[in-house]
């Protein structure tokens, strides 16, 4: 985790950026195991050390694309997302609010207000 201050909004306080990163990693755990299951006749990974992967704060931090040799192997990548980073809007005299990311005050590259705040670690 680390931290920058900035006046981002120009009132004259330091407003409190946060940079996020994983507590625990699928890295981290070198004898994790995978449960796979087809749907829709695809391969897909089921779970993880027997958590379901469609448990809350799983379905976005955690993306496992894989390569099917066609001879009965299969091989996986992983790709692991961070946490939200969190911006907090100094009001005042001590106190912070949390800017949302999808509120208008965060736009993409087409100048529109994000969808869903980015996850960006591995």
């Amino acid at each position: 985790m680390s931290l920058a201050l900035a006046d981002y909004d120009g009132d004259g306080w330091l407003d409190l950026y946060i940079a996020n990163y994983r507590v625990t990693s699928i890295g981290d755990q070198p004898d994790a195991r995978f449960s796979l299951r087809t749907v829709n006749g695809q391969l897909v990974v089921a779970s993880i050390n027997g958590k379901p992967l469609d448990r809350p704060g799983m379905d976005k931090s955690v993306s496992l694309p894989y390569m099917d040799d066609g001879k009965g192997s299969v091989k996986f990548s992983k790709e692991e997302l961070g946490e939200p980073d969190a911006l907090y809007r100094n009001t005042g005299h001590g106190h912070f609010e949390r800017v949302s990311w999808t509120g208008g005050a965060f736009l993409d590259e087409a100048n529109q207000p994000l969808k869903q705040p980015p996850l960006d670690w591995d």
